[in-house]
């Protein structure tokens, strides 16, 4: 028995054939190409086809929705809190610049390491700059180390621990108007200056050091130099000079070395 060929069974290729895009057609409606649809409550879903104004927007009835813009942009609004609860890994990656910005307080935190890589790093701050470290602070610079304050500079060892300012190979300056190295410990301290060659120089004003206690200028093997230039050098001894407090003092020529009373106390003067 031969079965009858259905001759009415629709052509699939001519059925699913591309008509084009609709929208270029002059007559047609161009709301015709938006679908909207909006619940009970009020949340919305709107497909736009409008040719050059094709978006999607979906949005809850508070306002807090997401929005598909013609030129594939996409702007999420919230209204009231954002939470992120990632169970694995969360990585952004984006080829523009990448912002973040917040109007009132902003953290960041990791209970593991927290690393930071960029090409240059600039960090600005309108006001205090606090950072605490509960252990060691380790900082390591290619080229200089710039630190200018416009207050003063302060660095301090709490609980009695040293604070050190060393180089391996290079000079370490102190410079400025007025450089101070002061150890006020009132059970007493020492204010330390070593190294291979130490200066202590100001070009245009005084150099003072003093203790309330002794004051000690030594050097092992070598000489200890005090020039005035032009000028005068005074070692007041205080009131009553004992025999064992007399200090030889070479100094060249000799006859250069002479003897001037001070109104206050005996004194003796080395002209340079």
């Amino acid at each position: 028995m031969t079965v009858p060929t259905n001759t009415n069974k629709p052509n699939k290729t001519e059925q699913y054939k591309s008509l084009g895009d609709p929208r270029q057609n002059p007559n047609a409606n161009k709301y015709g190409f938006q679908d909207v649809m909006i619940t009970r409550s009020g949340h919305s879903l709107v497909k736009n086809d409008v040719k050059d104004h094709e978006y999607i927007a979906f949005q809850h009835r508070s306002g807090t929705g997401w929005i598909y813009n013609p030129d594939g942009s996409a702007k999420m609004t919230v209204f009231n809190g954002f939470y992120n609860d990632i169970r694995g890994e969360y990585r952004i990656n984006t080829s523009g610049t990448f912002d973040v910005r917040s109007e009132v307080d902003a953290t960041l935190r990791a209970e593991g390491n927290f690393d930071v890589t960029a090409t240059q790093m600039n960090t600005s701050t309108h006001d205090s700059y606090n950072m605490v470290v509960g252990a060691n602070m380790n900082s390591m610079v290619g080229g200089k180390t710039n630190m200018i304050s416009g207050e003063g500079f302060q660095v301090f060892g709490a609980g009695g621990s040293p604070v050190e300012i060393t180089s391996s190979e290079g000079a370490v300056t102190l410079q400025g108007a007025n450089a101070t190295i002061h150890a006020k410990s009132p059970a007493g301290g020492l204010a330390s200056i070593a190294g291979a060659q130490v200066s202590v120089r100001s070009d245009k004003q005084d150099v003072a050091i003093g203790s309330a206690a002794t004051v000690s200028i030594s050097t092992e093997g070598g000489d200890v130099f005090i020039d005035a230039g032009e000028g005068n050098v005074y070692i007041n001894c205080g009131p009553g000079i004992k025999p064992q407090q007399q200090v030889a003092a070479k100094i060249r020529p000799p006859e250069k070395i002479a003897e001037k009373p001070n109104p206050l106390y005996p004194t003796t003067i080395l002209q340079a």
